[in-house]
């Protein structure tokens, strides 16, 4: 079973820290339940070993007990797993594929990269794995239901590496005309702009839209701490992978010259890097590279392809 701690995953002068997937890659197939057979067991590893030979990608298969310990629910971990590891060659192709089984949740996923996006989509992989997976996933034959997905992938894999099959596009059918009146636009139009103004209005407000607790004014401008001589944020209470933090920073009324203060909460990070001179530096997911292959991927990235099913 997976444990909710630290992972540290050496890259030279810097060991970087997961703390929300808390999980080192290690090999193609990782069934850390222990509900694979080893037929099943030898058949996936060649399978993977055949079709990465002959296609340049990376298939990872994840078998883990729970993810209950996680902020997400199967799919977004499995988006934010396959970033992490960077699956698949990040240049070019593009085509790295994890399928990720969560026994507790009763959940299969399968996420691809990038690449893969036109090829293999929601419904494909929603059928393939509804086919070959979820019957035997019900039977609690799980060694089949994984090799016959693998299978069905790797096949899929190696029809669209030798131009099988061709992307899919969405198409507005040759007779599908517009249904909505010029007036009806004409009343869309306005709304979006309308609704424009108010996005941009707020956006060029001040910060503080709080009113002055002397005057009632929301009028405002940054100004400096009298008591610290600072400007800008300051920070009350430093985030960390663990809590989130808080920050203030000081405004001035422009109508009555009165000081306040506007707090923020920091939101928790995902982790963070520790430099070999033991510096660290927090990160968001957002925040990462694409192309980290850190964890042994070589920089693929997911924008959240691919489909999942229940059994």
């Amino acid at each position: 079973a997976w444990a909710a701690t630290e992972s540290y995953l050496e890259t030279g002068p810097t060991t970087k820290v997961i703390i929300t997937r808390g999980l080192v890659r290690q090999g193609r197939l990782m069934d850390l339940t222990g509900v694979l057979d080893r037929s099943s067991t030898a058949n996936i590893e060649e399978t993977i070993g055949d079709v990465e030979a002959s296609t340049q990608t990376e298939l990872q298969v994840v078998i883990t007990h729970d993810i209950s310990y996680q902020r997400y629910n199967p799919k977004r971990f499995a988006t934010l797993l396959f970033n992490d590891w960077g699956i698949g060659p990040g240049q070019g192709k593009n085509n790295g594929v994890l399928i990720l089984v969560v026994l507790d949740q009763r959940r299969v996923e399968i996420e691809i990269g990038e690449g893969l996006n036109p090829y293999m989509d929601a419904e494909w992989c929603t059928q393939i794995l509804q086919r070959e997976a979820v019957p035997s996933f019900r039977l609690g034959y799980y060694g089949r239901g994984v090799d016959n997905t693998v299978s069905a992938v790797a096949a899929r894999l190696q029809d669209i590496d030798h131009q099988l099959i061709a992307p899919s596009r969405r198409r507005r059918r040759p007779n599908q005309q517009s249904i909505i009146r010029p007036v009806d636009q004409l009343l869309i139009l306005s709304c979006v702009v309308g609704f424009a103004g108010i996005w941009i209005n707020d956006l060029l407000r001040p910060m503080l839209d709080q009113e002055c607790t002397n005057c009632g004014s929301n009028q405002w401008k940054v100004s400096t701490n009298p008591r610290t001589g600072e400007t800008g944020w300051i920070t009350l209470v430093a985030a960390t992978e663990q809590r989130p933090g808080k920050k203030r920073r000081t405004c001035q009324c422009r109508v009555c010259g009165n000081t306040d203060f506007r707090e923020i909460v920091i939101p928790q990070y995902d982790g963070y890097t520790v430099t070999s001179g033991g510096t660290r530096s927090y990160f968001y997911d957002n925040d990462r590279s694409s192309s980290d292959s850190s964890s042994g991927g070589g920089g693929g990235s997911s924008s959240g392809g691919g489909g999942g099913a229940s059994w």
